[in-house]
């Protein structure tokens, strides 16, 4: 059964996605995480296709996006680290979290002759911090007895931007691993002890790819499309889990509250993989206060709802784990709450 019948089964209204190209195209506006920009790509350009709404969509990472949206220079943010309170006072207009899919970060390694590789996060957490300097050390070769490790050094890559994706790995480092937590923490731009910086997934996919005896962190579909080695990590339930749909899946089986603010990594779930977490489209509340006409409103509302119901079927074929049925309704509701001069937006 496809999400269009399951989105029905669980109440919800389906917009119709066929409007009169003759007028000029709404805009709209948006920046921030390059976690989820392969399926955000795809999926504005399918819903471009039959509505007459252009979407202009920046992957510069969840932090900047998260500025420019509080800068009020676009219409809606992305990020895969919800806003803190702390943060959320920083903004003149309060903000909705609408989560859109679930995405696994992968861990990619360059090493010649071991395609497989088991990794705990007390290891990771050792080579990111610069405790473990080689791929023979013994702590990895306990966790790989049948496989021949080489004396080589290892290249810790990681993002120099303000990201999401950092956020993912570093909070699940910080869940599990004491030192981590006091010494590096979490955070979308926390102070790495080690390792090369790039910006973006793509620049740490292809500096991990040009760098040989390197290890980095990327969403998934980047490792998938670039082929790259990737590792399998042991969770809570001491299982080997490699990221892939399935896993990711998974690890999604839980309640939202009532904001959807929620992260999800170190699953308790047996088949869970890890490293993973929701990745949200951030909107102003008050749209009219956002400077959004009313029907820029009505589009951006309208774009919400069908990514959230008909445009679910594009995230799995995209190495994305698309939002779990029983979630599919509490994110409309969460699109439901904008206002414009104080009143719902109109269907």
């Amino acid at each position: 059964m496809n999400h269009y019948f399951k989105a029905v089964i669980y109440g919800v209204i389906l917009f119709a996605t066929t409007t009169s190209l003759s007028a000029k195209p709404q805009l709209i506006t948006g920046a921030g995480a390059t976690l989820p920009y392969p399926l955000y790509s795809k999926l504005f350009a399918m819903y471009s296709e039959k509505n007459n709404i252009k979407v202009n969509y920046q992957p510069i990472g969840s932090g900047a996006g998260i500025m420019q949206l509080r800068n009020g220079t676009i219409d809606f943010g992305a990020t895969d680290d919800f806003v803190s309170d702390q943060e959320m006072a920083q903004f003149k207009l309060p903000v909705i979290h609408v989560p859109i899919c679930v995405g696994s970060v992968a861990i990619i390694y360059n090493l010649k002759g071991v395609p497989q590789l088991n990794l705990t996060a007390d290891v990771l957490a050792g080579i990111f911090l610069g405790d473990i300097v080689t791929w023979d050390d013994p702590k990895i070769k306990a966790l790989n007895p049948t496989i021949t490790l080489p004396k080589q050094k290892i290249v810790p890559v990681r993002r120099s931007d303000s990201s999401g994706t950092s956020y993912i790995f570093s909070h699940y480092l910080s869940s599990v691993n004491e030192r981590w937590k006091k010494t590096v923490g979490e955070g979308m731009n926390v102070k790495w002890p080690v390792g090369a910086g790039t910006k973006f997934n793509v620049g740490v996919t292809t500096m991990v790819q040009d760098i040989s005896g390197s290890i980095g962190y990327v969403s998934l579909p980047y490792a998938i499309e670039n082929k790259m080695a990737v590792a399998s990590i042991r969770n809570k339930a001491k299982k080997w889990i490699a990221p892939t749909l399935k896993s990711t899946i998974a690890s999604a089986k839980i309640q939202l509250p009532a904001d959807s603010r929620i992260a999800i990594s170190d699953t308790p779930v047996g088949d869970g993989y890890p490293i993973t977490g929701f990745t949200w489209i951030l909107l102003n509340k008050d749209a009219e206060k956002s400077k959004m006409t009313l029907e820029e409103a009505k589009a951006l509302k309208k774009l919400m709802i069908w990514m959230l119901t008909e445009g679910q079927v594009y995230a799995d074929f995209m190495n994305y784990a698309p939002l779990p049925i029983a979630l599919v309704k509490p994110a409309i509701d969460q699109v439901g709450k904008m206002t414009y001069k104080g009143q719902p937006i109109p269907e």
